[in-house]
């Protein structure tokens, strides 16, 4: 997980040309995932960088900041970039985030 600056309003382009800076925080997978497709959303291929989106605003930032730079899971809802402001294919809204690499999915039942 780190931090990213991406450009924002008014065109989107660039930061060195005028427009705002947009600081977000993106998580980089060590493997990519595939999202599968609902009824609003298309399937996503080979994903692997999430941007995230804290619903709680600056109490999540300043609660996961000492995560930053380091290996971390978190849980959450996916979902697809649909604003100029979504700077991945896919986000996750963060419920939370750990230290640590990701849990081991357990092994379906026999």
């Amino acid at each position: 997980m780190r931090p990213h600056t991406f450009p924002g309003r008014p065109n989107y382009e660039s930061v060195a040309k005028g427009d705002e800076a947009e600081r977000v925080w993106v998580l980089h997978l060590t493997k990519p995932i595939c999202v599968a497709a609902s009824a609003d959303w298309e399937k996503e291929e080979n994903v692997s960088d999430i941007q995230l989106v804290f619903a709680e605003g600056q109490n999540q930032y300043d609660r996961y900041r000492s995560l930053l730079g380091g290996r971390i899971s978190a849980t959450g809802t996916l979902f697809r970039a649909h604003t100029g402001h979504h700077h991945t294919k896919v986000l996750l809204i963060v419920t939370e985030i750990k230290r640590g690499n990701v849990a081991k999915r357990a092994k379906p039942a026999v």
